[in-house]
């Protein structure tokens, strides 16, 4: 049975997470690494029993001696394949974020202790394609990149991490299977947002008064209805709301609150789209769930802080209900 059907049942399934358990890294070892032998090796073990029997049969001491090395060499591969493995530690160096439907980017990190080259070893993560990772002599450790699928929003923690090297004679494979710990984000799927009039969003507003006119910007949620510049969208110029050289920015909130009647995920979507759009235009955007407010802010640590926040959030989905 192949190393990858095995890990289809169930009590294979079972065996290794009792022997191999989460872990922020793990080093591998004699308990943690397995050896099979290639399709190669096999041919390569059936020629020398094939040669043993032909010495046996003719009574030949050459054949023999042929056979006897043949099964040298592939036992003396096990010792040299294991040690291309042995010894190194693996983690998760950082995680990243995406949408449901994106990949999401997985650092894989392996050290070692000594200054042995290491080559040809291959990472995957299931369905996954592979990376090829080597360890020069005198080399501490090398990153690789790795994706896993962003499937449904909230915290994604890596699945198991195939670790496996045919190298240097390709006749058996030395493979383990190390489930690491690490944790992603998944962001929820963003909705789009119709254009809503809501006047007195923010923490204030102010009339044109006086005030110079400085020109045009375009309309976003949020912006005050009575500022639309009504002839410039009869020209076709698209809408667009009027702006004055006193104008304060203030900060736009997006809040729960302002959604009531829609399941918990639907709630969460409709916000998202609301983030993204409003992190588009001018001044601060905060955000309000239940028992969580993220001040306003700007700018791309302001927007990881707000997508983090939806991301994250568990309230219940009664709750959501509204």
């Amino acid at each position: 049975m192949s190393a990858r059907s095995a890990l289809a049942t169930a009590p294979w399934r079972a065996w290794l997470a009792r022997r191999l358990p989460r872990a922020a890294a793990v080093r591998l070892d004699r308990r943690t690494l397995f050896v099979l032998p290639t399709p190669l090796g096999l041919a390569f073990l059936g020629m020398a029993g094939l040669l043993w029997l032909l010495g046996a049969n003719y009574q030949n001491g050459v054949v023999h001696a042929m056979a006897a090395l043949t099964a040298a060499l592939w036992l003396a591969s096990v010792f040299h394949t294991f040690a291309n493995l042995a010894g190194l530690e693996v983690r998760v160096a950082r995680m990243g974020a995406a949408f449901p439907g994106e990949p999401l980017a997985v650092v894989v990190e392996l050290s070692r202790g000594d200054s042995r080259p290491r080559r040809a070893i291959r990472l995957a993560f299931p369905g996954g394609e592979g990376v090829r990772v080597d360890l020069a002599e005198g080399q501490p450790l090398a990153c690789a990149t790795l994706a896993v699928a962003a499937r449904r929003r909230g915290i994604r923690r890596p699945d198991r991490l195939a670790v496996a090297t045919t190298a240097p004679f390709g006749l058996v494979r030395v493979w383990s299977q190390v489930l690491l710990a690490g944790e992603g984000l998944v962001y929820p799927r963003p909705a789009a947002v119709p254009p809503r009039h809501r006047e007195g969003r923010g923490e204030g507003s102010a009339g044109a008064g006086d005030e110079a006119f400085a020109g045009l910007a375009p309309y976003r949620p949020g912006d005050d209805a009575r500022r639309i510049a009504w002839k410039a969208w009869a020209r076709g110029a698209g809408l667009h709301v009027q702006r004055f050289a006193a104008d304060p920015v203030q900060p736009t909130w997006v809040d729960w609150e302002d959604h009531p009647g829609l399941p918990r995920e639907a709630r969460l979507e409709r916000l998202c789209g609301e983030v993204l759009a409003r992190l588009e235009g001018e001044g601060a955007v905060g955000l309000r769930l239940p028992g969580i407010e993220v001040p306003p802010g700007v700018g791309p640590a302001q927007r990881a802080r707000l997508l983090a926040a939806l991301a994250r959030f568990e309230a219940p989905e009664d709750e959501g209900d509204g």
